[in-house]
């Protein structure tokens, strides 16, 4: 089966241009973000809305053995993580590789920091 990498895909913005990438495959984040190096060390950094879980869409008793690796990909590249639960907020990196499965957190926003107000107001209200 032919596959192909999301930086093969999409190309980063270009300066002033706004590209947002929505990932959700089920408990796979971290390898298909192997494949989005150059997506994700862009200049202008593209704005992604992930679902990653630390415990759902898995078997009972199973977490996801890459959840904190998808986050520090994200965290190690320079973004901004925010929960989109009752509304779009900001969270701490600490909160976040906690894995927050417990509080409701697996919708994710991840942006540069100079983006983060511009994505809260764009949010859904609580």
């Amino acid at each position: 089966m032919p596959v192909a990498t999301l930086d093969t895909l999409v190309k980063p913005p270009d300066l002033g241009e706004t590209t947002l990438i929505l990932l959700d495959v089920e408990g796979h984040e971290y390898p298909a973000l192997t494949g989005a190096r150059r997506l994700l060390a862009a200049e202008t950094k593209p704005i992604w809305m992930v679902e990653v879980s630390s415990t759902a869409n898995l078997p009972l008793g199973v977490t996801n053995p890459h959840y904190t690796q998808t986050m520090q990909v994200f965290r190690d590249t320079g973004y901004n993580v925010l929960s989109t639960i009752g509304g779009v907020e900001e969270l701490e990196w600490t909160q976040a590789l906690r894995g927050m499965g417990n509080k409701g957190y697996e919708n994710f926003v991840f942006c540069d920091p100079s983006d983060v107000a511009r994505v809260t107001a764009a949010g859904p209200s609580s």
